[in-house]
């Protein structure tokens, strides 16, 4: 089944930059009150419509949170955190405490109604071909087409609204307009998950490519930089070595592996979908394993075998 999501602004009489707000998902109410929709707030569009532009790089291309943690959800990463920085000195603290707090501002859409401070969270994070999403401590995972297209069309909206109000918006609905313009620096590191100086080393080391543009980065297609991103809690010169070792293998068809990944899918898609991702991996390797037939060393050698001989 494939989660639809649609964000929804009910215009107010009389006022043009506020709105009612609301998020459904398969038609149903989840935000600001799961299953509920007769109390919605009011919410000023042109404060979105910033949130958007500003964050739409990380929304669409960061797939990592910024430090050394592993959440099963994005609401934990905070608390994760904190439970870190108790062995850690205060510098590294003050460093992180940042890193985490613009996490928050960029992937919790609820930050961007300046003043209400009293609703609920609503996370966004890109996790591959999905994005997870989380309020209420229930959890979706939506194709990312699906939600980068629902984001498309609330931002859109909200530009058709603002011009009505002779020239004021014009500097807004330009950046909106603008919002996939970025340099290949930047391209890189927010889709790889490094820092912009890793990032920019990298390129000129002729160790990773930068995107083409934004929607090569957001393709996200390239083996070298998703090498990358599984090694970028590493530090720098294991990263360089990861991406290294993955330069040297050739590339090739993996038909078996293909195959076994396609059902695979399939498989977690029919049973799984709505499980979290630890959930989904340990249910993905109860079937790897038994449909190879394989235990222990002897699984991982055979899958080393296919990607090797085909």
């Amino acid at each position: 089944m494939t989660h639809q999501i649609q964000f929804l602004l009910r215009p107010i009489a009389g006022r043009l930059t506020t709105c009612d707000f609301a998020i459904h998902i398969d038609e149903t109410p989840v935000w600001p009150t799961l299953g509920a929709d007769d109390v919605l707030p009011e919410i000023q569009i042109d404060d979105v419509l910033s949130y958007l532009t500003d964050f739409w790089a990380p929304l669409m291309l960061r797939q990592v949170y910024p430090i050394d943690v592993s959440p099963l959800r994005p609401s934990d990463f905070r608390a994760l955190a904190e439970a870190r920085w108790t062995e850690l000195p205060v510098a590294v603290v003050e460093t992180e405490d940042e890193a985490v707090s613009n996490f928050e501002e960029a992937h919790d859409l609820s930050r961007s109604f300046a003043g209400l401070f009293a609703l609920p969270s609503f996370w966004i994070l890109r996790s591959g071909d999905h994005v997870t999403l989380e309020t209420s401590r229930k959890i979706w995972r939506i194709p990312f087409s699906e939600v980068r297209d629902a984001l498309t069309k609330l931002g859109d909206e909200i530009c058709e609204r603002l011009a009505g109000d002779l020239n004021r918006w014009d500097d807004a609905i330009k950046a909106w307009k603008q919002r996939n313009q970025a340099d290949d620096v930047s391209l890189l590191a927010w889709s790889v998950g490094l820092e912009r100086t890793l990032a920019q080393a990298l390129i000129d080391e002729g160790s990773l490519e930068a995107p083409r543009d934004f929607d090569d980065a957001a393709n996200d297609n390239d083996e070298l930089r998703i090498a990358a991103r599984m090694a970028g809690a590493l530090p720098a010169d294991q990263i360089r070595a990861v991406v290294s070792l993955a330069r040297q293998f050739d590339r090739r068809t993996t038909n078996s592996l293909d195959i076994l990944a396609r059902d695979c899918m399939s498989f977690i898609k029919r049973h799984f979908e709505n499980a979290l991702p630890f959930q989904q991996g340990e249910a993905a390797a109860n079937y790897v394993r038994e449909t190879l037939r394989f235990e222990g060393a002897k699984r991982l050698a055979f899958l080393l075998l296919l990607t090797t001989l085909e």
